[in-house]
């Protein structure tokens, strides 16, 4: 017995220079408890994990489990499951699913149904997209886009253009049919001359809209130019003019608008790329708080353990160490106590080791964090810029859109205005016609004097001729217009006679102006006339002998004329005629 108390003695005293614990029960090591043996699974149990699948589509029940799986079955375990129905064998699954009672064909071969494929499972996510948001950290509401910076919805189209062109005339006009041979001055022979079929008439202009070109001169001059020739009233020229420069600005307003919509649109997606970044960098941030905060904890934790270690070291001495073991009462106990003390140390050794890991990690955390906050901050700038550059572009896009508008009713208004103006000199130009068959009627009634005339012309103006005799289809005011004489430009202003005679009119006239009708005497047995009309002013009078080439007035613009210009007519018994074969070979005035 004393020699076994010197033993404890020692053993007391090398646990106390090694830090021993006083006051400690035995049982308290922290190792891990004893564990328990896992059930092992009885190969012979009957499996009911799972089913074996069948592709019987005839929907027999296949055997339900007996959901005892740890009941050792009476079977030996050699013995084999029970067989499967061996009645019918599971079809494959290309068959026809709906089974048939009698297995014989039908001679009549019918195509089997297509089997229904089974639904195609979901694509897995795409990692790089946006990522799985933390459940416990609900993310930022994602800020929806200001309607107002939404673009504005398409313009209304500009107003359309007609597109059927004017009626063509059922019947051409008919021209005289007696011309004399260009080549040659009139002969007098009255066997040739034209027939007496009334003049042509003009097509009536077409109910509605305004017939425009499908595509207007770029240049309004030109488009002024078009409309101008042959028309009444310049309110028709100006009309085009104007109508050609707005549909060039509405054409403008809409390429602009075109490209601040697709502007605006990529502004909108940059906005939203920048606001789902942003979205990323603050999860990141989130969770890396979180993994910082349980760090911190986790450190805590540790460090009050450690705390709790040193101080029962420093109340523990030697003496009640020796207590704990003196008062175990077998060698069985003392080993016992003294394994626990020495658990209890090295535990204290890994705790320690372990608060060192949680610092690194805090450590690196809090790095990661400054860096993500970093980054944040960034992707925060970049959206606010993206949406500021979203704003601008979607006011532009709807300055365009405005301008747009302005331009369409522009358009619109041009588009009444030439409209009105076609209108306007359709009625001059009936006008022009009526006085046209009037004068006419005066002429065939006339009581004629005698004739002074050559039957050979000299050319009545110095200008180039403009406008040729005869119908056609006006481009602009939509409907046929027959030009009853040749129109001469202003060249040196001096108006001539084309043929001696006797002037039997000298006044002025709403569509022509003033004007001078000359009689030339008979001519192949019809009476031939010459008019001078748009004068500036009148240089002869009614009764006066005028000799050919003599000067009898100034180019004007009188009358129904759209700038200065001689209109020059022919006429025998008081129709109109095709002036060009008179004065092919004609020589200029002297």
């Amino acid at each position: 017995m004393r020699f076994v108390r010197r033993r404890l003695t020692a053993v007391v005293a090398s646990l106390s220079i090694a830090g021993g614990i006083a006051g400690l029960p035995a049982h308290a090591d922290t190792g891990s408890p004893p564990s328990t043996p896992a059930p092992t699974s009885d190969p012979d149990a009957t499996p009911t994990a799972t089913r074996e699948p069948t592709d019987e589509p005839t929907g027999e029940p296949t055997d339900e489990p007996t959901g005892q799986p740890t009941e050792q079955p009476t079977t030996d375990p050699t013995t084999p499951p029970p067989e499967e129905p061996t009645s019918e064998p599971p079809s494959e699954p290309t068959e026809d699913p709906t089974p048939t009672e009698d297995p014989t064909p039908d001679p009549t071969p019918t195509p089997d149904p297509t089997p229904t494929p089974p639904p195609p499972e979901p694509p897995p996510e795409d990692p790089t997209e946006d990522p799985t948001e933390d459940p416990t950290v609900p993310p930022p509401e994602e800020p929806t886009d200001d309607p107002t910076s939404e673009p504005p919805s398409e313009p209304s189209e500009p107003p359309s253009e007609p597109s059927e062109p004017p009626s063509e005339p059922s019947e051409p006009p008919s021209e005289p049919t007696g011309d004399p041979t260009p080549t040659q001055p009139p002969t007098g022979d009255p066997g040739t001359g034209p027939t007496d079929e009334p003049p042509p008439q003009p097509t009536t202009p077409p109910d509605g809209d305004m017939q425009i070109p499908d595509e207007l001169p770029d240049d309004p001059d030109e488009a002024y130019q078009a409309a101008l020739d042959g028309a009444q009233t310049v309110a028709v020229a100006e009309a085009q003019r104007l109508l050609a420069r707005v549909a060039g600005e509405l054409d403008s307003a809409q390429r602009s608008y075109a490209e601040a919509r697709a502007a605006a649109d990529a502004a909108r997606a940059s906005a939203k790329k920048a606001r789902r970044e942003l979205t990323i960098a603050e999860q990141e941030v989130a969770r890396t708080e979180r993994e910082i905060a349980e760090l911190r904890a986790r450190t805590e934790r540790t460090r009050q353990e450690l705390g709790a270690v040193a101080r029962e070291a420093y109340k523990g001495t030697g003496m009640a160490t020796l207590g704990v073991v003196l008062s175990a009462e077998t060698p069985a106990q003392l080993t016992d106590r003294y394994v626990g003390m020495r658990t209890l140390m090295r535990s204290g050794d890994s705790t320690l080791g372990e608060m060192a890991v949680h610092e690194a990690e805090l450590r690196d955390a809090l790095s990661r964090l400054e860096g993500q906050r970093d980054r944040r901050k960034r992707r925060a700038d970049e959206a606010a810029e993206a949406r500021e550059a979203k704003e601008q572009a979607a006011q532009q896009a709807r300055t365009a859109h405005e301008t747009v508008d302005e331009k369409s009713a522009l358009v619109t208004s041009a588009l009444q205005a030439a409209e009105d103006a076609r209108l306007q000199d359709y009625r001059r130009y009936m006008r022009l016609l009526d006085e046209s068959t009037a004068i006419g009627e005066r002429l065939a009634s006339l009581d004629y004097g005698p004739g002074y005339g050559t039957g050979s012309f000299v050319l009545p103006g110095t200008g180039a001729p403009t406008s040729q005799y005869g119908p056609r289809l006006h481009p602009i005011l939509g409907y046929v217009k027959v030009h009853t004489g040749l129109d001469f430009g202003r060249g040196d202003g001096a108006i001539h006679a084309a043929d001696s005679g006797t002037v039997v009119e000298a006044t002025w006239n709403d569509a022509y102006g003033y004007m001078v009708i000359v009689d030339h005497g008979t001519w192949r047995g019809q009476r031939l006339t010459t008019m001078y009309a748009h004068q500036s002013s009148l240089g002869v009078t009614v009764g006066q002998r005028v000799r050919k080439g003599q000067v009898i007035g100034e180019v004007g613009s009188t009358g129904y004329s759209t700038g200065p210009h001689l209109h020059f007519e022919v006429r025998l018994d008081g129709r109109h005629t095709d002036p060009a074969p008179w004065i092919s070979d004609a020589p200029s005035p002297s």
